[in-house]
């Protein structure tokens, strides 16, 4: 079309505003006219001409679908797609994708469904955008082979930037025959450079190049200048790789002049960033730093953040597209602002660093808060661990306490004090709406259940509802956070606590030390602080700290280890305490919150010794637990949080033994259950369900009304995966079934095998039954690192509770029963190997239990009260 013929139809779309009749045709106008700009590459002018063709069109129809309307929606979403507005094109797309849908058009349907999980990727909501391409997957029908082969290869894209490369090529390899047979020659092109990404994530460099040189030629028969640049970008990462530095450094520079000549600042800046891995790999960190700061300041010009951030800064942090690779690019700094100053041991370029860590971290913020998927927002957490590490590496190197606290906190657990804030903002909405929102996320969870163990013939279905549910839980949080400001405030992240006032209210003299860890990709790092004292120390490497504390977790696998070679385990139990706390000077703290990270959250700190011990005799060796109550927290400010906490004394216990004198299936009977549930009942008010009763509905009805809340059960936790669940009589409770629940206990106790154990997620913590229970409420744990010895365990809880009783702090009712159990002269002497009383660990605040013990006295008191008021009515009854 020529510019006179666009000047031809502005005249008559002109024309057309004065014939109400006649508003269809001007939509056909303003839609022609998009599309002539989109041609002329004037993307900001289509974007507008076919919003005017959408808006026309939806006043011609009347809102009722219509094949031209939906697609205005469609190039509309495209337009925007350009522009990299996401979230604009995906909402424009969600609507063509509804038109064609009504109009029972399933090739148009599933075509806007691709572009919409593709803008989603895009996004980085990969866990949306993997579950409605395999719905168009798994629903394709005869005759929709193109779709079929579109949709296996954006999902193999998914997977490739998800580093999943073993599924990616997977799905590539049944897209490519299509495109090759159909002649498809940039949809194949494609393909095979996600193939080479795949392999190259794999560090298959051969295959890398095979398939990236097989995509560069078919790049250059169509000549598209920009993707020639991407794969010789690729293939000069595979050279780098594979150490042949003149050949990465000539793809690179071929590949930084072929994205120049394209205009395409994305690709430069992506090109600019591994020219300066390149210089760092060559030791010129000098070089390496301006090539990282270039590629940063070719998406932003003239980038170069204040520290404090200022508004402006943090309001293009906010809106710009380039998250994820400003991210990228701002922690490749950050890793030659370190090495140059190792190689030159200036503390100028430490300083440096001041503003880029604030501006990487508020980033981080930006990413993990757009996505609302718990997946999603896992995997975020997961990518961000590597700069919180280096933020801790560059405080540590500083002495600088305070920034390393707050890098140390915002590296793990922080979607677990977001789900806390989510509940409380819950809260101050309807209970109407509160139990709608819980409704939809727990169906959404049971539908992702079935979606795991869902038949090929059932996929389909299971991914169509789960599809609906979602985007009906989309539109209600989104009806909640524009309708209440409080919900929307408190659901927007959560601050963690500052040093200073967590060093005044907690560390007061010596009485009690934080042992803060960060166990990092290439090292690990400690924090250790009293109210005194501060030190930051660099533990090492992080492999081969994680193999020392696998080869002594090992001694826990099987309960005759450590009484078999008693000598070899206090060898290595004393040398993984030099090495997690290699302190100046002596421990003195009495009180130890510790706060572990990575496979840290394994280890039973309690059973490490702390001095070194010739004796063979398990009873006597200096474990931890003997001079010090050793309590865990997930982080500090949920420390914080739990200490604040003000519920009223609860005067119930609900105690659940549901294998006391029957087994079921694979679970054995527990003979001891009944003598906790006796131990809790001798001081306590105590509910308790034993066998057949002990089942799911009765552990509901308990669980908003305990105040101790008691499990002597069967339960299930590995390192796999798998979710956790504890066994009742009827069925099981998971880890996702705690996600949905309120249960605001004082004190949950799970006297259960694996019962604190789970998958271990970078940069977030040890996914298990603990951290749940914490997710629905509670404000303390005592739970399981491994299976428990029945007899053993509960002994020690019987204690437990007795000393709790006595008015005792929960950890130090925890610590003062295992000291009890080492000390009994009736326990035999192998039962004093620490398999049997340090299994159990302590999660929460420092206080005493808030709910009173049944022979307390206020517990007689209000029962006197009671007594003289009943007695008084009956004899103002007798009188009258």
């Amino acid at each position: 079309m020529k510019a006179g013929d666009r000047a031809e139809l502005q005249l008559l779309a002109e024309a057309l505003k004065d014939c109400p009749e006649l508003v269809d045709s001007l939509g056909l106008v303003y839609h022609t006219l998009g599309v002539l700009s989109f041609q002329n590459r004037d993307m900001p002018q289509a974007v507008q001409e076919m919003q005017q063709a959408v808006d026309y069109r939806n006043k011609a129809f009347a809102g009722k679908a219509h094949e031209d309307l939906g697609r205005s929606y469609f190039n509309l979403g495209f337009f925007h797609e350009r522009l990299k507005a996401y979230g604009k094109a995906s909402t424009c797309y969600q609507a063509a994708a509804a038109i064609q849908q009504e109009l029972n058009n399933r090739v148009l349907h599933r075509a806007a469904a691709l572009r919409v999980a593709k803008m989603d990727s895009y996004a980085g909501d990969f866990d949306k955008a993997e579950r409605l391409l395999r719905w168009v997957i798994e629903d394709t029908q005869e005759g929709e082979a193109l779709n079929l082969a579109k949709a296996r290869s954006d999902l193999g894209l998914l997977y490739t930037e998800r580093k999943a490369s073993q599924k990616a090529i997977q799905q590539l390899q049944l897209a490519l025959p299509y495109f090759s047979q159909q002649e498809m020659l940039q949809d194949e092109a494609a393909a095979l450079l996600n193939l080479a990404k795949a392999h190259y994530h794999l560090g298959h460099f051969t295959e890398t190049k095979q398939f990236g040189s097989q995509a560069l030629a078919s790049y250059q028969a169509l000549e598209d200048i920009d993707y020639q640049a991407r794969v010789k970008n690729l293939l000069g990462l595979a050279a780098m790789k594979s150490q042949q530095h003149d050949s990465a450094a000539q793809l690179l520079k071929e590949a930084l002049e072929l994205a120049r000549i394209a205009e395409a600042k994305e690709d430069a800046a992506a090109i600019m960033d591994n020219i300066g891995e390149l210089a760092l790999q060559q030791g010129k960190p000098d070089q390496a730093a301006d090539w990282f700061l270039k590629a940063m300041q070719t998406l932003k010009a003239d980038f170069y953040p204040d520290s404090p951030l200022q508004k402006a800064e943090r309001q293009y942090l906010e809106k710009t597209p380039y998250k994820v690779d400003l991210s990228i690019y701002l922690n490749d700094l950050l890793r030659a602002l370190l090495a140059q100053h190792e190689q030159s041991g200036e503390e100028q370029y430490l300083q440096a660093a001041a503003p880029w860590l604030k501006a990487g971290d508020y980033l981080i913020d930006q990413l993990r808060s757009a996505h609302s998927d718990a997946g999603t927002k896992l995997f975020w957490r997961e990518e961000a661990l590597p700069f919180y590490e280096r933020a801790v590496r560059i405080c540590t190197a500083q002495q600088a306490t305070a920034d390393a606290f707050y890098f140390l906190e915002k590296s793990q657990s922080v979607l677990l004090l977001e789900a806390l804030a989510e509940a409380d903002a819950l809260s101050s909405i309807p209970d109407s709406l509160q139990q709608q929102e819980r409704a939809l996320r727990r169906q959404l969870n049971r539908l992702q259940l079935e979606l795991d163990q869902a038949g090929s013939e059932s996929v389909a279905v299971v991914l169509d509802q789960a599809l609906g549910v979602e985007q009906e839980l989309e539109r209600l949080t989104d009806y909640l956070s524009q309708s209440f400001p409080v919900y929307q405030r408190q659901t927007a992240g959560a601050a963690v606590i500052g040093w200073e006032p967590f060093q005044r209210n907690y560390l007061k003299g010596q009485s009690r030390a934080l042992i803060h860890y960060l166990f990092g990709e290439e090292r690990a790092y400690l924090l250790y602080a009293n109210g005194q004292e501060s030190q930051l120390l660099d533990l090492g490497s992080s492999d081969t700290l994680a193999r020392q504390v696998e080869s002594f977790l090992h001694w826990f696998s099987a309960p005759t280890l450590i009484e078999q070679a008693p000598a070899a385990y206090k060898e290595q139990a004393y040398a993984l305490f030099q090495k997690l706390l290699p302190i100046s000077g002596p421990l003195k703290a009495k009180a130890l919150l510790v706060i572990p990270g990575g496979p840290l959250a394994y280890v039973p700190f309690e059973a490490l010794l702390s001095a070194s011990y010739p004796g063979t005799d398990l009873s006597t060796a200096p474990y931890l637990v003997n001079s010090h109550v050793v309590s865990y927290s997930f982080s500090a400010t949920l420390y914080d949080q739990l200490e604040n906490n003000t519920g009223s004394p609860v005067m119930q216990a609900y105690a659940m033994a549901p294998f006391a004198q029957q087994a079921k299936g694979s679970h054995g009977t527990l003979e001891y259950s009944p003598v906790e549930l006796e131990a809790i009942a001798a001081h306590f008010q105590v509910h308790s369900f034993r066998d057949g009763a002990a089942t799911r509905q009765a552990f509901i009805a308990a669980m908003g009304q305990a105040g101790i809340l008691h499990l002597s059960t069967h339960a299930y936790g590995a390192y796999d995966g798998k979710q956790p669940y504890i066994a009742l009589a009827d069925s099981s409770i998971f880890l996702t079934d705690l996600y949905h629940w309120d249960i605001p206990a004082e004190l949950v106790v799970l006297s259960a095998c694996q019962s604190n154990i789970g998958r271990l997620a970078r940069g977030e913590g040890v996914l298990g039954l603990g951290r749940g229970f914490f997710y629905a409420g509670a404000n303390s744990i005592v739970a399981s690192l491994w299976n428990l010895n029945d007899q053993s365990a509960s002994q020690i809880i019987s204690a437990f509770y007795a000393s709790l009783a006595e008015g005792q702090p929960k950890a130090a009712a925890l610590q003062s029963a295992k000291v009890q159990y080492l000390q009994d002269t009736k326990v035999a002497a192998f039962r004093k190997s620490p398999y049997y009383w340090a299994g159990l660990t302590y999660y929460g605040d420092s206080k005493p239990l808030k709910a009173e013990g049944a022979g307390s006295p206020l517990w007689w008191a209000f029962g006197l009260i009671g007594f003289l008021v009943i007695a008084a009515y009956f004899f103002g009854r007798r009188r009258a």
